[in-house]
């Protein structure tokens, strides 16, 4: 992978290869990786197996690479390695470029922008020493704060992700979220993870592509993290249309007809009057999006 040479601090030369390895890909968020971090040094149970955590910065901002090297440079915890690319990519890339770095036999993904439980590393290394038949195994995310916006990312959250009853164990569930563990075996089946070439929904396409090889994803609730989300109209509109800049891509790899039958085999997310603002504010930021990108592909072609 491109980039500046990693940094890597606290592994000895010819170390086993860990139990885990922790992966975060990060880019211009040095407020909620440093809260990622802290929460990582306080997991409970940690210190009976091996692991390793791999920081992969996606080409931030100048000022907030600075901001960020001071954090990680203060980390005392397991074996770190931090590369910062140089030419930014979209999250796959980098979530890929954290996997070719790892030597872990599991491999957890974790969004920069969650606080982990105290017992996620312990949970997610019994978990799969326990189940050697889960390749894939999501977590729990609960809300980091009760406010608005939280409350809307929540609601569809939960019609997705959770089960409607309580279940003591793993189940499995038909999509990917933003804490995640595989078996080093999985690699070897699927290949590089995620797909580069999307700027977003590359979770969503996994979990198309691990069904299309037979691999069935799980979740336990309780492996649980937070997630700090966006707290801000500006912010969540942005984030609606990066999510439709990734509906765009998936609708040319897969096709629209394949991506709707998909959605219909779904459980119906009831829409909510509470949520009316967000619900306009989206649709249209997303309308609008679509049309300026028709509107371009026309002209260039």
């Amino acid at each position: 992978m491109e980039g500046a040479t990693p940094v890597e601090t606290g592994r000895k030369p010819h170390q086993a290869a860990p139990a885990l390895s922790v992966i975060v890909a990060t880019r211009n968020r040095p407020r909620q990786l440093e809260a990622l971090l802290d929460s990582l040094a306080r997991q409970a149970g940690a210190g009976a197996f091996s692991w390793e955590l791999i920081v992969i910065d996606d080409a931030s901002a100048e000022p907030e690479r600075r901001r960020i090297e001071p954090v990680l440079a203060r980390w005392r915890g397991a074996p770190l390695i931090h590369e910062r690319l140089e030419r930014r990519g979209w999250p796959g890339r980098a979530r890929n470029a954290g996997a070719a770095r790892s030597r872990g036999a599991v491999l957890l993904f974790s969004d920069d922008d969650l606080i982990l439980g105290s017992g996620v590393l312990a949970e997610t290394h019994r978990l799969h020493t326990l189940h050697p038949e889960i390749e894939v195994l999501n977590g729990r995310l609960a809300k980091w704060r009760d406010d608005y916006y939280s409350d809307f990312w929540h609601y569809y959250y939960d019609a997705v992700f959770n089960a409607r009853q309580p279940v003591n164990g793993p189940y499995a569930i038909h999509r990917i979220g933003g804490l995640v563990s595989f078996k080093r075996g999985v690699l070897e089946r699927l290949g590089p993870l995620y797909d580069e070439s999307l700027p977003a929904r590359e979770d969503f396409d996994l979990a198309l592509r691990l069904r299309a090889v037979g691999i069935t994803a799980y979740k336990d609730d309780r492996i649980v993290a937070y997630h700090d989300f966006r707290q801000s109209w500006w912010a969540f509109v942005a984030q609606r249309v990066w999510y439709e800049k990734g509906e765009w891509a998936l609708e040319r790899k897969y096709g629209a007809a394949r991506l709707q039958a998909v959605y219909r085999s779904e459980p119906r997310i009831p829409s909510r009057y509470r949520f009316l603002p967000l619900y306009l504010s989206s649709h249209a930021a997303r309308r609008l999006w679509r049309l300026g990108r028709g509107l371009a592909s026309r002209f260039a072609s």
